[in-house]
């Protein structure tokens, strides 16, 4: 069934991305997007945002050390499942769902360099939590004021980067330890 098989389709990409066959991973995970568009907010639906999403995660963390040369396949793969997740979550999740995708999109933009489209997908998380009024708690704006510094030193914005950062910090002690944080 679609909602298992979504579930286990970002070990399977993983996979042939860690075996360097970027163009099976990549085909693979563009494959059913539309199937999953179609479920809206099912479950099967939200299993491949998941999916899409946890790719993205693991590829931007898993990059090279600082200062290392960059792969353009694994690049290229990391921002194909951060725009599918963006996507996807616009079909099947919620504000919340859909204003992450945007932060998990500006770091990939951000780690491969591309500041200006970091920046956008950062500017449009913080939007997001804006516009969900009290619902966005301080750790949503937190993790949106990361993603604007991110980008903002992507870009080569220094000021900009600091004075994110001071907004991150003025957040913390709203930032309940609960939150894991």
């Amino acid at each position: 069934p679609d909602t298992q098989r979504w579930r286990a389709l970002q070990n399977v990409v993983l996979a042939l991305a860690a075996q360097r066959r970027w163009a099976d991973a990549a085909a693979l995970l563009a494959a059913d997007e539309d199937a999953a568009r179609a479920d809206g907010p099912g479950e099967a639906g939200r299993a491949y945002a998941i999916s899409a999403n946890n790719v993205a995660a693991e590829l931007q963390t898993s990059g090279p050390p600082a200062g290392a040369p960059r792969d353009a396949d694994h690049d290229a793969l990391m921002l194909q499942a951060a725009t599918i997740a963006r996507r996807a979550w616009g079909h099947a999740g919620t504000w919340q769902n859909a204003e992450r995708a945007e932060y998990r999109l500006a770091l990939c933009h951000a780690a491969v360099g591309q500041g200006a489209m970091a920046q956008h997908h950062a500017r449009l998380c913080l939007a997001g939590c804006e516009a969900a009024g009290a619902e966005a708690d301080a750790m949503e704006h937190f993790f949106a004021h990361e993603a604007l510094a991110r980008a903002h030193h992507a870009a080569g914005d220094a000021g900009s980067a600091a004075a994110a950062r001071l907004r991150m910090q003025a957040l913390l002690p709203q930032i309940d330890a609960a939150d894991g944080l």
